[in-house]
């Protein structure tokens, strides 16, 4: 009786074979993606040139698609690629100043310490050929990797014959993972059964996360930059440390980070926000009601990936990359940058459909911060379809922005620091906890749904008193609150 399983089996043989070929193919995608050092202006016109007469760029992924034509990736590959060739040249004369020596045509095993010029170069982009050691130094990957000698060949060893739910779901993504690109394109190639081992071993070595649809993306695409063990604990690394609970079964990471966000917006884009709110009707929700933050509004379905995936899919390829070199550098700090870069590139969009949905012939300028009060209340029907067009705008708007230093240049500021994101998410941790229990205590007793709206009301004031206060000057992850939080916990528990 034929198995019913479909998890494929791999021997010590088959795992040598597989790993031969894709050393060779490595050299193949590094080969592909470099910028060789040459000053003759012949060498930088066949780059330029070999690109714009191929179908895909030079990570193997097809250069266009139902939102970038030819023609503008071409225009776009025609200014790009001068760039890159400076930048290299740049980087290399930056190593050479910082003491470091650089052999032609190989990859730099150091780099710079941390400084604000280091800082200036990542966020201008890093060479191509130079990413994946340059990702797994800024994270710590190599002293992570010292200090685990030898726990992923035994995880690998481990996982040969291993069959359970978590690899029949790694087994079904592996021919979903970038199936328009040239070196995941064939069943049995070298690549996909890299990412299958990496896969099987990280459900192991994470049994809080085991397997979740999207793992597969990120760590397909660090493969085309770092070699298999690498990629496994740089993915270790981007699920603790980058997106802490994010691909948990109960996903709570994800809802956490999801609130932070709507916190960012309300402090930084409140327009916006209350665009958001008001397609759920919560235009005016009063400012110490964060019951927002456990009852997500539902645009936030759009914003899922951006964490999920970290990025990958929601912007083009080149400005996904150039994103992550940022991310990696500085923390999760970024992600949330760039979340805002998004939004705030979506402004002006996202208010004429608010205006056309609100019947209102005049667009409001950015000074003018209070929209629900400008409008009348939304039909139901003129809800729908605001809701359908910011959704599509939201949805497919960011797979158009090809022009990654106008977009970072622009977009993604540096508008605040890691230890306001931590202050952030411990209060939308704190504030979702909240609201979890006193559903569960509603449930107890047998409350009514307007008893717990009142228990609510009731609730969030001892969490946000501050938020008047301050009025968000300076956010609700603020030290003050954290005085205050401190202050109402030294008078005992919080209640549950």
């Amino acid at each position: 009786m034929a198995s019913a399983y479909i998890t494929k089996h791999e021997t010590k043989e088959s795992i040598v074979e597989s790993r031969r070929d894709f050393a060779s193919l490595k050299e193949r995608i590094n080969s592909g993606m470099s910028i060789k050092e040459s000053p003759l202006p012949f060498r930088k016109s066949a780059m330029k040139q070999s690109i714009k007469n191929s179908t895909t760029d030079r990570y193997g992924f097809q250069k266009t698609n139902q939102y970038i034509s030819t023609k503008d990736y071409n225009d776009w590959w025609n200014e790009y690629c001068p760039y890159l060739i400076r930048r290299k040249a740049k980087w290399i004369k930056f190593l050479e100043r910082n003491g470091l020596y650089y052999e032609p045509n190989l990859v730099p095993s150091r780099f710079p310490a941390r400084s604000e010029e280091m800082a200036r170069f990542v966020r201008k982009g890093i060479p191509a050929e130079w990413r994946g050691k340059a990702w797994f130094s800024f994270v710590g990957g190599v002293e992570k990797m010292k200090d685990n000698k030898g726990l992923y060949e035994a995880l690998v060893n481990e996982s040969t014959d291993l069959v359970n739910e978590n690899t029949e779901a790694i087994e079904k993504d592996l021919h979903r993972t970038f199936p328009d690109n040239v070196y995941f394109k064939e069943q049995n190639s070298s690549m996909l059964d890299t990412l299958r081992r990496v896969l099987k071993c990280f459900s192991m070595f994470k049994p809080s996360i085991g397997y979740c649809q999207s793992l597969n993306f990120i760590a397909g695409l660090l493969l085309l930059f770092m070699n298999e063990e690498e990629t496994f604990w740089m993915l270790v690394i981007v699920t603790e440390k980058f997106l802490p609970g994010v691909h948990e079964s109960n996903l709570e990471g994800l809802s956490v980070n999801q609130g932070m966000l709507m916190l960012c917006l309300k402090q930084y884009l409140p327009d916006v926000w209350k665009i958001i709110m008001d397609n759920d009707d919560l235009g005016d929700i009063p400012d110490d009601d964060t019951s927002y933050l456990f009852f997500l509004p539902t645009l936030t379905f759009c914003t899922t990936s951006w964490f999920m995936s970290l990025f990958i899919g929601v912007l083009p390829i080149e400005t996904t990359l150039r994103i992550w070199d940022i991310i990696f550098y500085h923390n999760s700090k970024t992600i949330f940058q760039v979340s805002l870069g998004i939004f705030k590139m979506l402004d002006p969009e996202l208010r004429k459909f608010y205006c056309r949905a609100h019947g209102i012939s005049t667009l409001f300028t950015h000074s003018d911060t209070d929209l629900t009060l400008k409008s009348t209340r939304l039909q139901e029907n003129n809800r729908d379809v605001l809701g359908s067009d910011l959704f599509q705008l939201i949805q497919n708007t960011p797979k158009r922005v090809i022009n990654t230093n106008l977009f970072i240049d622009t977009y993604v500021q540096n508008t605040f620091t890691q230890e306001e994101i931590r202050r952030c998410r411990e209060f939308v941790v704190q504030s979702r906890q909240r609201h979890a229990n006193l559903i569960d205590r509603r449930k107890e007793l047998g409350m009514t749904h307007e008893e717990r709206k009142e228990l609510l009301k009731q609730e969030r004031g001892v969490i946000s008193g501050v938020w008047e206060e301050r009025r968000m000057r300076t956010g609700l992850w603020n030290v003050g609150l954290n005085r205050r939080i401190k202050k109402i916990y030294s008078k005992g528990p919080p209640p549950k």
